[in-house]
């Protein structure tokens, strides 16, 4: 079993962090679309979840 200390744990979360906020500055345009394509999915999903709920 492999096994990590919470430091290098910590430390491993901030680089991953770090990674991704520094991709998603360097790909702000495509970021924004994912945004707005996730919360129409969203809201499509909540909207077929009340249809479902009050066909009943």
């Amino acid at each position: 079993m492999f096994r990590i200390s919470q430091e290098q744990a910590h430390g491993i979360a901030l680089s991953i962090y770090s990674d991704i906020q520094s991709y998603i500055n360097a790909h702000r345009a495509e970021y924004e679309v994912f945004l707005a394509n996730e919360e129409k999915k969203i809201k499509t999903e909540k909207k077929n979840d009340s249809a479902r709920f009050y066909k009943k």
